[in-house]
């Protein structure tokens, strides 16, 4: 989601929420004035399945909320 959003505190409150309550090993960060979703794992013992459910996680979060956040908070797509 690109930024600025329309209700920017309205969405970082959102967010910030959301990386407590929803996002289990991923999270909502700011990178260049968009919205990201980011993992972060040491790379000692990282294991094939491992890294296929970090770029699953991360894509469904990102895919689940990109609408919704866009609609409530009035920020734009990426891409």
């Amino acid at each position: 989601m690109q930024l600025p959003a329309e209700d920017g505190q309205g969405l970082m409150r959102k967010l910030l929420t959301m990386n407590w309550e929803e996002t289990l090993e991923t999270r909502f960060g700011i990178m260049k004035d968009k919205i990201v979703v980011l993992t972060q794992r040491s790379v000692a013992d990282l294991s094939p399945e491992e890294v296929s459910r970090a770029i699953t996680l991360s894509a469904t979060i990102a895919n689940d909320n990109n609408k919704l956040l866009r609609e409530k908070f009035g920020g734009r797509s990426i891409g």
